[in-house]
């Protein structure tokens, strides 16, 4: 047998493979609620999670291209926006898909896309991918007649954006530097003249995950602008928790005792204000989230 004839055999045992294994196609909304998704989620964080609001979000991003998701600090916002990265690898069949995953610090992406990773591969290999993972990009994988690609971004780099299939934007702003003014500015910046503009004209679909941070900020840019459908969810709304079985009112008290009146405002009720210098350690607020097992 010569080589060409066993490379054209092992192509078409891989082909025959792919097309047992790819899976049929299910909405976002229905994915994330899927015991598929579900049972590698309880892998990762060590324990199931149900999100309530997963669902409403899911269906915003299946029916809108721009969708802006300002929630409270764990309310599971980049988790949700790694359940989506995932969804689409799981749907795409043809042809090249590239997307790249925003974050303060291309460093800061990376670690997003090294979590993703851990949901993505045991499922990737189910649904038929080949992980062919090299150099910068954190997430790529191939099947006959298909390419899946998401690259990690930094605005700290010279952000910019291009004709991307997908984009999230998360983490915006470095932790380390959230009393500057000059980066909230810079941030703001990245994303109004030289990420967002790139696009027009193009096909690609972002989604946005913030927290208010002061007033005139990225994420409110975000809400105010027409292009971006958003969904609110402060903790509480009319004295009764939004996730009471992960953030019950009780948890919410003591956090609020904890931090303050003004940073819980800001962190948990989304309310903007005017001073930088009212935000909490970031190492304090990342303690009361974990401390009630909270996902980012």
């Amino acid at each position: 047998m010569t080589l060409a004839t066993l490379t054209k055999r092992i192509e078409r045992l891989e082909s025959r493979a792919i097309r047992v294994e790819a899976p049929a196609p299910v909405g976002l909304a229905d994915f994330i609620e899927s015991d598929e998704f579900a049972d590698q989620l309880a892998r990762v964080e060590g324990e199931a999670i149900n999100v309530p609001h997963w669902r409403g979000w899911a269906q915003a991003v299946e029916a809108k291209r721009y969708v802006g998701l300002i929630a409270f600090r764990g309310a599971a916002k980049s988790t949700f926006a790694k359940a989506t990265i995932a969804h689409l690898l799981r749907s795409h069949r043809a042809g090249a898909f590239e997307g790249t995953y925003y974050s303060a610090t291309t460093k800061l992406a990376r670690k997003h896309l090294r979590k993703l990773k851990m949901y993505v591969d045991p499922l990737a290999r189910r649904w038929g991918w080949g992980d062919t993972t090299q150099g910068r990009a954190l997430l790529q994988y191939q099947r006959k007649g298909a390419w899946f690609s998401y690259e990690p971004s930094g605005t700290d780099e010279a952000a910019r954006g291009g004709h991307v299939d997908h984009m999230v934007l998360d983490d915006l702003v470095d932790p380390k530097k959230l009393t500057s003014v000059a980066e909230v500015e810079r941030v703001l910046q990245a994303v109004k003249r030289r990420i967002i503009p790139l696009l027009k004209g193009g096909q690609t679909q972002i989604l946005y995950c913030g927290t208010p941070l002061v007033e005139g900020d990225v994420t409110q840019f975000i809400e105010q602008n027409p292009m971006f459908t958003t969904l609110r969810l402060p903790a509480i709304v009319g004295g009764v928790p939004t996730w009471p079985e992960r953030y019950p009112i009780e948890v919410l008290d003591d956090v609020r005792r904890m931090i303050g009146g003004k940073a819980f405002g800001a962190e948990f009720q989304l309310e903007y204000v005017a001073e930088l210098d009212s935000f909490i350690d970031p190492v304090l607020l990342k303690a009361c989230v974990a401390g009630v097992g909270g996902a980012e």
